[in-house]
């Protein structure tokens, strides 16, 4: 045993050192459902997310969001949201400081149930932009049957 240990010795700080890390993996591991837990519980007890249509986009992620939508939900969309140059109104820029840097579109004041149908609009694009990222994540061309899952 006093051999092994010998032979041993010049390797103690990489034992200990994989020891540590092995510790702070099961920390983790363990305490990863305490915290979704929180996740949820906070995100319930807040009401979550009221609404899937934002307030307010930037010109790119509205170019990217409609892209994803049919014309019908592309013109719901065009008609509710408003352009805002860069700079163009200061009081706006106050909440949404993107304004300062870019162009921004802004959603109009709206009915119920026209927010409603924007939210529709705009939580079944969100949901083709999700496949399409977790498909792409995985190294793979988007095939006849992810376009078909896209297609909500």
């Amino acid at each position: 045993m006093r051999i092994v240990f010998r032979y041993l010795k010049s390797y103690i700080p990489y034992l200990i050192g994989i020891l540590l890390l092995v510790g702070v993996t099961v920390v983790s591991d363990l305490s990863l459902p305490t915290l979704m837990s929180s996740i949820i519980s906070v995100g319930i007890q807040q009401g979550g997310v009221e609404h899937s249509a934002p307030d307010a986009l930037s010109e790119e992620g509205y170019q990217l969001i409609t892209s994803l939508m049919s014309e019908e939900d592309q013109k719901l969309v065009q008609s509710h949201y408003v352009k805002k140059e860069t700079g163009s109104d200061p009081e706006l820029q106050k909440t949404y400081p993107l304004l300062a840097e870019k162009d921004i579109y802004v959603l109009k004041d709206v009915s119920g149930e026209t927010r409603n149908a924007l939210n529709t609009a705009f939580s079944g694009s969100s949901a083709t932009l999700i496949t399409l990222g977790k498909t792409m994540a995985q190294g793979r061309e988007p095939d006849a049957a992810a376009s078909s899952e896209m297609d909500l």
